[in-house]
């Protein structure tokens, strides 16, 4: 869950911004880390996912994990 003061426009910004980077682990945790099929399911081109991919600092976690 997100909690967050929508109040302002900087709270509205920080919630829009936590939505995103949960949205984008949960899917590339869903497809294993597979950027076509993640792209896919966002409906984002797969240049927007490695942006956000780098700007959340978003790592594939080692191969045991799996």
């Amino acid at each position: 869950m997100v909690v967050a003061d929508a109040s302002t426009e900087e709270g509205l910004k920080q919630a829009r911004e936590e939505v995103i980077e949960r949205l984008v682990r949960t899917v590339l945790v869903d497809t294993g880390f597979n950027a076509s099929e993640t792209a896919r399911r966002l409906n984002i081109s797969r240049e927007h996912l490695y942006y956000y991919i780098k700007k959340y600092g978003i790592q594939r976690p080692d191969s045991e994990a799996f």
